[in-house]
Parts: C-alpha cells; structure tokens; sequence
C-alpha cells in the first residue's frame, strides 16, 4: 500500500523517494508554556500611532523605509504625517486597493521557495511518538502522506474501546487506509473529494464489521488550492514566513512565521471529539477548509497528542528555530530540516505532556468548561510536517513521484 502507517514505538519517516528513511532521535530543548499572565507586546503599524508629527517624519524616512516589508508608495509618509488615525488608515486602504505593488518581506533573500510560482508541489516528514503505555502495539494513532497524490491524513483511535478488548489502533489506521484508497482513485491532476473519500473509508469499515471509534483529518494539495477535511480533534495549522520588528527605533527584523489557517476542534462535549464510530454511520458534516497556498507554507497536521499540549505561538517558535535557515537560504536542502522539525515537535508535545504542572491549551479548555485538571495530557504523539516548494526547486533531493511505503 503506497503511503505510511506507523506502527512503531517511535519513527521519524522522511517523505521523499521510495525507500522510507529512520532517523534517530535528535536531541531537542524542552519546549516549556509560557508563565501564567505572560503578555507578549504585538508592534503596530507606524502609520497609525498617534506621536508628534516629527517623530512620526524621521521613523518613516529612516529605519521603517528602508525595511523591504515596509509600504514603498512615494510621499507615504508625507500624506500620512499629521492627519487623524482614521485619516491615515482610510488613505492607507485606498492606496493599496489599486495602486501599491506589495513587496515579500523575505525577497531580498536568496530563497529558493519565496516568491517563487506555481506549480507546487509538497515536501513531507513525520513522527510519531506512542503513548508510553501503548509502545508494544504502535499506538492508536495512524498517519500516511504521499507525494504522488500529494495528500496526507492524520488519525487518533478512540482509546475507550480498549476497555472492550478492541485495539483502536487497528481502527484508526484501516479507516485511514480506505480513505487514502480512495484519494487514490481520484485521475491525476484532479482534486479528490476529501469528504466522499471519507464517507467510502466508514462504509467499507462497518460492511467489514470491525469494531471501534476514530478522529480523522485528510488535507491534499491540488495546484496552489490546500484542502484540508476536520472532523474531530486532531489539527491543522499552516504557517507562512515572514520578518517582524519589536517596534523600536533602528530595531532589526526577525525571522517570526505567521499563522494563517488553524483549523477548530469538533465536539459533541468536553473532550468528546466527533468521530467515526462502528456504533452508528450517522456522521455530523466534517469540517473542509480551503487555503491559497503560496511557495515557503508550512503544514502542521497532528493529532490532539500535539495540539492538546504546545500552544501555537510554541509551535511557531519551534518552526522559526528549526527552518528559519532553510526558509530563506537558497542553497540549503529543506527535507533534512522538514525531518528535524518533525522530531522536535513531536518531542516537544510529548515532554510537555508528562508535565505534572505545565500550562497547556487542554488545561485552558478544561477551565473554560468548568473542570479542573492540571499539567500536561500525555497521549500518542502525531504530526506530518509538509512545505510548500516549487516543483522546479533543488530543496527536493528528487522527482516526488512515487510515495514511501510502508506497513500498515
């Protein structure tokens, strides 16, 4: 079966030829929440702050205009010095709906991916980290990603059919496996209908009549459209490169991803994810969202073993320091970074997880519904990483043409 279904205690896989790459254990920093009350300042445009017009003169002649992601519209500054807030935001608009040409804020870079045009195509990696207590059957969890079709899925067996004797492993990676069969029969070229894909998956699981519950996310990409189908917990968060300062005077740009899609949890109630269940084929509508993808996006496709456990300004913060290099040096490979990315997530959670005391995004959640729990939610850990490239693009070590495979 062309794709990859983990089943091991702990397996990095890097997703680009036809023979699966183990990478050993990379040695991480601990990723730790942030302290309680913590604020982080967010920076605002210069055009809008209310200081002395001379001030407001000299920062936009000076430091701000020489910075690439600044707006480079002559006598900006001029128009915009002394007028009202309201004012400079409504001239701002105008400007830039028909006249301003945008500039990348990474383009004075020798980047191999920024800027750059279609077509696209996806450089993938992956890791999974089992629970420590599930090591000896591989998890619950199941993942595949193909370059071929350019699609990838992530899926989190329902651990309460344990109780019955009934591995939710097993569940979750065939269910899985029907959907990526059916991605599969989509011609190429051609998007699949990631939800029909999904509804095939459930018919085929219960006329076999095997026995469990699962969460599932699919994501394929199709030109530069990401669609991505949600239903139930598991994750997704597309990252986009781009510099940021800290707002002061004569203050360097820093390397500092942007959030641009982050899909929502599906639940019935607290800690109760929509599912595909044995029980019944009733399903509630999954969740499709659809992105314009642009060359140097990252993909963050996890189970709730991630995304219960960093926040995702940690998650953003891993990324910066593990790619940061890679996204705007031109001559560095992005698939060995893309594999330590994927490691040190997974790590990252699953550190986080066995935490007594960490402030987590399911310590948050169970607050906001009125229960108490404390530290960390240690649980299998799966993410599959994809970047963005240009097909054309020497970050790809080969042609992606054929899928790893592996054992389901």
């Amino acid at each position: 079966v062309q794709g990859i279904y983990v089943q091991a205690s702990h397996v990095a896989v890097a997703v680009r030829g036809v023979v699966p790459m183990f990478q050993q254990v990379l040695p991480i920093k601990a990723v730790s929440a942030p302290a309680s009350g913590a604020t982080h300042s967010v920076p605002t445009s210069c055009h809008t702050r209310r200081d002395p017009v001379a001030a407001t003169a000299v920062r936009m002649q000076g430091s701000y205009a020489s910075l690439a992601w600044a707006l480079a519209a002559g006598g900006t500054w001029n128009l915009c010095v002394g007028r009202s807030r309201r004012q400079r935001q409504r001239w701002i608009i105008s400007r830039c709906s028909g006249t301003v040409e945008f500039s990348n804020g990474l383009a004075g870079y020798k980047t191999n991916f920024i800027g750059k045009s279609p077509p696209f195509s996806l450089a993938f990696a992956a890791c999974c980290i089992p629970h420590p207590e599930k090591i000896d059957k591989g998890g619950e969890d199941g993942f595949f990603a193909c370059p071929d079709s350019q699609s990838f899925g992530v899926a989190d067996g329902v651990g309460g059919w344990a109780r019955d004797g009934i591995d939710p492993g097993k569940f979750s990676r065939t269910v899985l496996q029907y959907a990526y069969e059916g991605i599969r029969k989509t011609p190429a070229g051609s998007s699949a209908n990631l939800k029909d894909a999904l509804g095939g998956a459930v018919k085929r699981i219960l006329s076999d009549g095997m026995q469990g519950g699962t969460t599932v996310l699919l994501g394929q990409l199709n030109g530069s459209t990401l669609t991505v189908m949600n239903f139930g917990d598991s994750g997704v968060i597309v990252l986009r490169p781009a510099l940021r300062t800290n707002g002061q005077r004569g203050s360097q740009p820093a390397f500092a991803p942007r959030t641009i899609l982050r899909s929502n949890d599906q639940t019935h109630f607290f800690n109760c994810p929509y599912q595909v269940s044995s029980v019944n084929g009733n399903m509630e509508p999954p969740d499709v969202l659809q992105l314009f993808v642009e060359a140097g996006d990252l993909i963050i496709a996890g189970t709730d073993g991630v995304f219960d456990n960093l926040f995702d300004g940690q998650i953003r913060q891993i990324a910066a320091g593990t790619l940061g290099e890679a996204w705007i040096e031109g001559e560095q490979d992005i698939q060995p970074c893309l594999e330590i990315f994927a490691e040190q997530l997974a790590k990252a959670a699953n550190s986080v997880g066995g935490s007594a005391d960490a402030e987590t995004p399911f310590v948050v959640s169970a607050r906001e519904e009125g229960h108490d729990f404390k530290g960390g939610k240690l649980d299998d850990t799966t993410v599959v990483v994809a970047m963005v490239v240009p097909q054309s693009s020497g970050a790809v070590a080969s042609q992606l043409t054929e899928s790893v495979k592996g054992e389901r």
